[in-house]
């Protein structure tokens, strides 16, 4: 059933905020009412703006990705590309009693998801980086199940080809909210023992019956893996998902490896989910017509602002997109700071507010094959939002979610030729145990002290320094209780892991 007033359709979308976790909020002064709706087809995204009024309902605007409304922001969908390490497998022609190991730092690609708010410019991490090692490598991917007001339901899958075996996928369902910036859970307890009763019942019933299932006894033996959402002409629908154990070489894609699913439509909505039952008919109409093309309704997504020129304007221009996503966003992967590898090199980074401390070292050849090393302690300034000019002919940094690019002019240790590097994240500086009663930290090496200082036991982070080499002061970081400081400190008051 529709909503056929103005004022019903303002009440829900204030309703639905409220329900959602935004608050209650003063109904605006305009009798205009902006919904957004969300088209795709695979991982292609539209959304398109619509303007509800008396004379039904007017497209504003329409952009090619996913929008949603949260917290007087609009958060679009993006993900990035990341590489996480790994260790290849070994040759299985080669010697299978040979002790060698083979070696680690390949670096295959993944799919991060982040939302970025379109008028903030912040960044929230929906699904991050994995920087787990894996033999053979490892590959994860994100896809939409749905989105609906502030909430986004995403399948995050996860691929490994372990040495010599068949591909291994792992899911998890993940609803993320994008107001409070975290995954909720979408059912109370009285609706998950709801759902076991009713839904788990249907699709044990339909499973048992697929005989690629492993015998399953009784609705225990299956699981609920996800809630996909949709909008059609009759308004917000829902499915449950429930996937049962099968054999490898049975498995129908629709979650993990090993496994058989089917889907049962919801008997009710959620009670945080309630208010969408009834869409604006503008709504359901500029639905029905988009499905008769090739797209399908993938959301809906209510706006509700007392203003709503300055969101229309980022929706239209979308800027923030331009911004690149920024390290250590995810805090499961680390920060910008921490060691780089790649297969010829390896890099150890400091950043400080004011700059990055580095340590370099790598082997390359040049055009003509002649084969060159790097042995590099260099410092840089920043360049723009995750970027750095490092030494006296200004190599260039850059960073990202988990890896690390330099490229030519080749500072002054590499000399001509040099290529450039890409390097993924592999771990935390060092940490080091302070052996002195006190030590100030100085602003350079053998410089003037600073306030700040460290007592005996305390542990700091340190640049290591380039192998073989044992400089009097090492640049470190020590976080304390109120504040962080950096500067150098004599390294014949430290004890460290690489002395």
């Amino acid at each position: 059933m529709g909503i056929t007033s103005r004022s019903a359709a303002l009440g829900l979308a204030a309703t639905l905020l409220w329900c959602l976790g935004a608050g209650p909020l003063a109904r605006p002064a305009s009798a205009s009412v902006h919904y957004l709706v969300i088209t795709g087809e695979g991982e292609g995204f539209e959304t398109h703006w619509l303007r509800i009024d008396a004379d039904g309902a007017t497209v504003e605007a329409s952009v090619p990705h996913l929008v949603l409304f949260a917290s007087d922001d609009l958060w679009a969908w993006r993900t990035y590309r990341f590489q996480a390490p790994t260790c290849p497998c070994p040759n299985p022609s080669g010697d299978l009693l040979s002790l060698d190991e083979p070696s680690c730092g390949e670096a295959p690609g993944g799919d991060a998801l982040q939302l970025v708010g379109l008028v903030s410019g912040e960044q929230r991490e929906v699904v991050g980086v994995r920087p787990q090692a894996a033999d053979g490598g490892e590959l994860q991917s994100v896809s939409l199940l749905g989105a609906l007001g502030p909430l986004l339901l995403v399948r995050e899958e996860q691929r490994a080809a372990g040495c010599g075996t068949h591909e291994h996928r792992a899911s998890r369902f993940v609803a993320f909210h994008a107001g409070l910036g975290r995954a909720v859970e979408l059912l109370t307890d009285d609706e998950v023992g709801r759902v076991q009763l009713l839904e788990r019942t249907e699709a044990w019933q339909q499973l048992r019956r697929d005989p690629s299932i492993y015998p399953i006894e009784s609705a225990e033996d299956i699981s609920h893996t996800a809630i996909l959402a949709d909008l059609d002409a009759g308004g917000v629908r829902l499915e449950h998902q429930f996937s049962a154990a099968a054999c490898h070489e049975c498995s129908d894609g629709q979650w993990s490896s090993g496994t058989r699913s089917v889907r049962v439509a919801a008997r009710a909505l959620p009670e945080r989910l309630a208010p969408l039952a009834e869409i604006p008919p503008p709504v359901v109409a500029f639905a029905a017509g988009q499905e008769s093309g090739a797209a399908e309704i993938r959301g809906v997504s209510p706006v509700w602002s007392d203003d709503v020129r300055e969101l229309l304007a980022a929706f239209r221009s979308l800027d923030a997109l331009a911004r690149p996503p920024v390290a250590g966003t995810d805090p499961r992967y680390g920060e910008t700071s921490g060691l780089y590898a790649s297969d010829a090199g390896s890099l150890a980074l400091l950043v400080r507010p004011d700059g990055v401390g580095a340590t370099y070292s790598s082997v390359f050849q040049t055009a003509s094959f002649v084969p060159h090393m790097c042995d590099c302690e260099l410092t840089g300034v920043p360049a723009a939002e995750g970027a750095f000019t490092l030494g006296a002919h200004g190599t260039a940094l850059e960073t990202g979610p988990g890896w690390a690019r330099m490229t030519p002019p080749a500072p002054e240790c590499c000399g001509l030729g040099w290529a450039g590097d890409e390097l993924v994240r592999t771990g935390d500086l060092p940490r080091c145990a302070v052996t002195v009663d006190t030590a100030k930290l100085l602003d350079a090496p053998g410089g003037q002290p600073q306030r700040a200082f460290v007592i005996a036991g305390d542990r700091v982070s340190a640049l290591p320094p380039l192998p073989e080499d044992r400089p009097d002061h090492l640049l470190v970081r020590y976080r304390g209780e109120v504040t962080t400081t950096y500067g150098y400190l004599p390294r014949a008051a430290l004890d460290c892991p690489f002395d």
